[in-house]
Order: C-alpha cells, then sequence, then structure tokens
C-alpha cells in the first residue's frame, strides 16, 4: 500500500498542501515551524483522527487567535483526503473533513453556532463513523498503520509484554518435544509436559518445595511441644526400678506373713488381719484412681496437641489452594470473554463479501478489456480473497482453542483444588470433632481424691472402728507395731518406684514419637533435594527454550537481534523483550542512528507478518546520515533552514 496523493485544506495552520507522489519517496524540506509535523499529523489524523503521536488533536485543527483562542471560522472546512494505491494497482481514497456546526433557530435570521460536526468517506462514499473506522481497520489489517507508518511506535509505545505477544505469534514457538529431542539430558521432563505447561509444572514443584520446608520448619515446633511434655521427675534405670519393686513387693509379702502369723496368735488376730486386707483394699484403690487420672490425662493432652497441629497446618493448605481457585477462576472467565470476542470476529470475517470491482476497462490504453480477460481477472481475485478470508478464520479459530485448551486446563486444576480442599476440610472437621472430645475429656477429668469417695469412706470408717475397738485393748505388741511400720514404709517405697516407672515408660512414648519426627525430617530432606533436582531441569529446558526462541526470531531480522530473556542474580529467567543492535539495548545507550535502524528493520519483518507495507513517516531525518533498506515507501520530513517555506521532493 502505496501514498498515491494527498491533499490538505485548511489544518492546523497550513491552508493548502498537494502532494501526488504516486507511490514514490517524498522528502519535505522547510526550516522550524513551516507545519511539516502538521504534514505528519494530517496524514495521521485522516485515518485515525489522532496526531501522529497518537493524541487527540481536534482541539488544534482550527486557526489560532494571537492570544492563543480558538475563534469560530463561520463553517471553514477543515479536511485531509489520502489516496492510496495497493499491489494490485487499484486506487482508494479516504477524507475526514472536520468544520463547524451553525443552525438557524425558528423565528430568527441568524445562525448559532451549535459546536463541531465531522464527515467521513471512502472513495467518495459518505459514511458514520463506525462505518469508516470499521472499513479502515479492515483495509489497514487492524491496528497495522500506527505500527508499519511510525517506525517507532512498536519500540515507544507499546508495552513489552504486547511485543514479546507479537514476535512470538509471528514467529511461532518451539515444540517442547523438539527442545527435549535435541536435550537428553531433559528426558526426565517429556511425560509431564505432555500435560502441563513449563510454568505451571515449575509452579507445582515450587508449591511443593515450600509445603516442604514448611513442615520441616513445623517439626522443631513439634519435637520442642513434645519434649515438655515429658515427666522430669523420671530418673533411675528401668530394669532396676523393676528389680527393686519385684524384691519390695516380696519383702512385703514376708512382712505380711509374719505380721499374720502374730495377729492370728493373739486375741485380736481377727480384726488385725481385717484391717490388714482393709488397707491393702484403702492402697489399691488410691493407687487405681491415681493412675487412672495419669492414663486420662495424659491421653487427653496428647490427642489436643496432636489435632491442633494437625488442623492448623490443613488450615494453611486450604488458605492457600482457595487462593489458587480464585486467581485460575478468574482467568477463565476471561477466557470466556476473549472467546466471545473471537466468535463475534469469526462472523464479521465469515459475512464479509467479495467486493466486486474488477474493471473491464485497461488501465493504461482505456479499451475495453475482453469478457474472458475479464472473468480470468475477477476469478483471481475472488480465488485471492477466499483464500485469504480463510486463512483468517482458520487463525481465529486456532487462537480460540487454544484460549479454551487454556480455560479447561485452569477449570480442572480448580476442580481438583477443590476435592483437595472439601477432603482437607472434612479431615479438619474430624480432628474438630477429635478434639473437642478429648478437651471434655480433659475437663471432666479432676485430680483424684480418694478420701472423700464413698467405697474409700466406708473402708476407712470400718479401719478406724477397728482400731478403735483394739487401742481398748491394753495388751499392745510392740512387734505388732514394728511390722505394721515396715510395711507402710516398704509399701510407700513401692508407691515410688512405681511412680517413677510409669513416668519413665510415658517419656520412653515421647522419644519414640520424636524419633519419628527426626526420621520425617530426614525423608524431608531427601524428598527436597528431589524437588530441587527437578527444579533445576525446569531451568535447564527454560534456557535451552531461550536459546531455541531466540534464534528463531532472529532469524526474521537482519540487523536487530532479541533478547527474550533476562537472567537474574539467582539465576532464574526472567521474560523480557529487547531489541539489539551489535549487542546494546535499544532503550539503553542505543544511538538515535541505531534505533532507526532497528524500527526499520522490525518495521520490515512486521510488514512481512501482516501482509501488508504501509509508507513510513520519518520525522526530523536530518538526524539520520543513513537509512537502511526498507520495503516501504518513505516520508522524510527535514528541518532545513534554508528553505523558508515547504519544499517538497519526490523521488
Amino acid at each position: 500500500m502505496k501514498l498515491y496523493k494527498m491533499t490538505v485544506d485548511h489544518f492546523k495552520g497550513l491552508e493548502k498542501l498537494e502532494l501526488s507522489p504516486h507511490g514514490s519517496n517524498i522528502t519535505i524540506r522547510g526550516k522550524n515551524g513551516t507545519y511539516k509535523s502538521t504534514v505528519a499529523d494530517a496524514y495521521a489524523w485522516c485515518l485515525t483522527g489522532k496526531g501522529f503521536d497518537g493524541k487527540t488533536i481536534d482541539t488544534q485543527i482550527k486557526l489560532r487567535g494571537e492570544d492563543g483562542s480558538t475563534p469560530n471560522d463561520g463553517g471553514v472546512e477543515h479536511s485531509v483526503e489520502l489516496v492510496f494505491k495497493d499491489d494490485g494497482g487499484r486506487q482508494i481514497s479516504f477524507r475526514r473533513m472536520f468544520k463547524e456546526k451553525w443552525e438557524k433557530q425558528r423565528g430568527t435570521a441568524s445562525r448559532s453556532f451549535k459546536g463541531h460536526t465531522t464527515d467521513y468517506s471512502i472513495d467518495d462514499v459518505p459514511m458514520a463513523k463506525k462505518e469508516f473506522e470499521r472499513k479502515v481497520e479492515e483495509i489497514f489489517k487492524g491496528e497495522t498503520f500506527q505500527l508499519l507508518s511510525m517506525p517507532l511506535h512498536f519500540m515507544t509505545n507499546v508495552k513489552w509484554q504486547d511485543r514479546r505477544k507479537v514476535l512470538m505469534t509471528m514467529c511461532g514457538d518451539t515444540p517442547n518435544e523438539k527442545i527435549i529431542d535435541d536435550n537428553k539430558s531433559l528426558e526426565p521432563l517429556r511425560e509431564e509436559l505432555k500435560t502441563k505447561d513449563i510454568a505451571d509444572l515449575r509452579k507445582i514443584i515450587q508449591s511443593k518445595m515450600k509445603k516442604n520446608n514448611e513442615e520441616v520448619k513445623s517439626i522443631p515446633a513439634r519435637i520442642d511441644e513434645l519434649v515438655g511434655m515429658k515427666d522430669g521427675a523420671a530418673d533411675g534405670d528401668k530394669k532396676q526400678l523393676e528389680t527393686d519393686i519385684k524384691v519390695l513387693e516380696k519383702t512385703l509379702d514376708e512382712r505380711q506373713a509374719g505380721l499374720a502369723a502374730i495377729k492370728n496368735g493373739g486375741r485380736n488376730a481377727a480384726i488385725q488381719q481385717m484391717n490388714a486386707e482393709i488397707e491393702a483394699k484403702m492402697t489399691k484403690f488410691k493407687a487405681e484412681m491415681e493412675a487412672d487420672y495419669n492414663r486420662k490425662a495424659s491421653e487427653a493432652e496428647r490427642t489436643i496437641n496432636g489435632c491442633r497441629s494437625e488442623i492448623e497446618r490443613l488450615g494453611y493448605d486450604i488458605e492457600h489452594n482457595q487462593k489458587d481457585i480464585e486467581r485460575l477462576e478468574t482467568t477463565a472467565e476471561t477466557a470466556d470473554k476473549l472467546a466471545a470476542k473471537l466468535r463475534e470476529e469469526w462472523n464479521e470475517v465469515h459475512a464479509e463479501p467479495f467486493p466486486d470491482n474488477v474493471s473491464d476497462t485497461c488501465p493504461c490504453c482505456g479499451q475495453k478489456l475482453p469478457a474472458e480477460k475479464v472473468e480470468s481477472i475477477r476469478a483471481a481475485e475472488l480465488q485471492k480473497f477466499n483464500l485469504n478470508k480463510a486463512e483468517r478464520l482458520k487463525a481465529i479459530q486456532e487462537k480460540g482453542k487454544n484460549i479454551m485448551a487454556g480455560k479447561n486446563s485452569d477449570l480442572s486444576a480448580v476442580a481438583t483444588l477443590k476435592t483437595t480442599n472439601e477432603e482437607k476440610q472434612a479431615r479438619i472437621d474430624e480432628l474438630s470433632k477429635s478434639l473437642e472430645e478429648a478437651q471434655k475429656m480433659l475437663d471432666g477429668v479432676s485430680k483424684p481424691e480418694p478420701e472423700k469417695h464413698p467405697e474409700y469412706i466406708t473402708l476407712k470408717e470400718q479401719l478406724d472402728f477397728n482400731i478403735h475397738s483394739m487401742e481398748n485393748d491394753n495388751e499392745a505388741d510392740k512387734e505388732l507395731k514394728e511390722l505394721e511400720e515396715q510395711i507402710a514404709t516398704i509399701r510407700n517405697e513401692i508407691s515410688d518406684r512405681q511412680k517413677k516407672l510409669a513416668a519413665i515408660e510415658q517419656n520412653e512414648g515421647i522419644d519414640a514419637r520424636v524419633d519419628e519426627l527426626k526420621d520425617r525430617e530426614k525423608t524431608l530432606g531427601k524428598m527436597y533435594s528431589n524437588l530441587e533436582a527437578q527444579l533445576f531441569l525446569t531451568e535447564e529446558f527454560l534456557r535451552a527454550k531461550v536459546r531455541a526462541t531466540e534464534d528463531n526470531i532472529n532469524s526474521h531480522f537482519k540487523y536487530v537481534r532479541w533478547k527474550m530473556f533476562d537472567q537474574r542474580i539467582n539465576g532464574a529467567l526472567e521474560e523480557c523483550c529487547e531489541p539489539l543492535i551489535d549487542g546494546v539495548p535499544f532503550s539503553d545507550g542505543l544511538n538515535k542512528g541505531s534505533r532507526m535502524k532497528a524500527a526499520l528493520d522490525i518495521n520490515n519483518a512486521l510488514s512481512d507478518y501482516f501482509g501488508i507495507v504501509l509508507p513510513v513517516i520519518i520525522d526530523d531525518c536530518e538526524s539520520y546520515t543513513s537509512l537502511p533498506e526498507t520495503k516501504a515507501q518513505l516520508i522524510k520530513l527535514i528541518a532545513d533552514g534554508n528553505h523558508d517555506a515547504l519544499s517538497v521532493e519526490i523521488d
């Protein structure tokens, strides 16, 4: 597409300008203030309604007064008309006209100012604004006007993320299988990458590493909690205590047998025998109550601590998964919107009619062409039109399939995460019930007071009665008292050792649990090392893909070399999109001439990709000593003090 003719009337102080380059390069010279930049603004305004820099200029179109105001001009037509000729030789004209709107009020002879209006036409056919914009977008293939007519627009006004998407779409991506085939060390990733994107795989591995690390961090606290539950009074050797208890029990049996023999020989033998039995029952009753209390309290505390720790861990997992669910659902909603837009775009393209505008007159001699020649030309144009439409429809379908595939993947991940959260919540509910029951058990367990128990009180009353009965007998047996004191001492010693033995056994159970946690800590360490190795493989894959991607993209450019990934200090790769000329980044240190060299090289590649070549306007062209070869028609604006008015040169 080349500029064939340009007509400017009353635009930003430029009263009249007519250019007829007929597709040739144009050089416009003039000193500052001679409306060189106005020519660029007029060119852009005609097609886009905005200036060459993409900003609105409607308030600048009319002539300004000396005080800077914009007085009414009575309805002067401010217009720009552009005539292009495409590669097939077909001409097409675009015209945009801006003027004041004056209306005569009923009952008055004068007109009043009612604002401004803009008229549009293509090939002299008037049309509404939306239709005009749709036609312009159709002919110039979307937003290619600014990309291809303004050489620096792609690098200065387009975000690097959008530049990257254009390049990746333009040059294609290297398949994962090809990268793995060329790097056998990456073979372990092949199966994973059949169902997952490399970015998703890295997120999964990093998530597992994070969970692994969190569990490892929680183990010392859990160990400290268990250690804090140990009985500090537990001392002595377990086997020695068991031996001592057996010896003491044997001694107790002997003393009790001697006591029984003495009692059987006296008048109070029956009462003493009865007292011994009562005391034995009281001691056993007391010991059983204390043992039952210690067992229930310890069991309840262990259950409470274990449930709380597990509930806290599961709650964190659910919260983390919920954030991922919200993010993936938002992405899926965005995919639906994008898919809807693509369907509209597909319907619009599918409904486009064939513009049957084949002339039956020879453009060279003006004579009528034979009917078969006209039909041949029409058939070729129709075939070209249908092929172009089919390619566009196919591209839209492929884009829609990719969007929906991404959406399905996200929704599948959401379903998996929700199922996981439901399982974890169910487990939390189970643990909460267990925690509640354990707490009730602990709250319901009170320190034993056998002295207040009816059975113990009955035994004590019976013993007191027997003792009182025996005290009334003046015949005291000194040996009997000594044996009773010995028996009481032995029983105390047995009870003391039994308590120590119970404490030791409790501590042994805690130590066993601590050992289990330490073993788990070692297992987690090995798992973390394996995950690190997997993450390293993904980084190696990304580096290989970087090389393949950049080589593929750079093959489409003559001078520019693209840097598509940047390496962080920690070695990780981060996406970017920076063109280099001789190793110097466009945005950092590249001189003005090299920037234009890069811009025109990019312009050539984009023109090939979009399938359309548009005229390129280069402002401040006096700054460039030479320009690289380009397929486009050049409109060069040069500041030249030797030209008091605009001077137009057509190659």
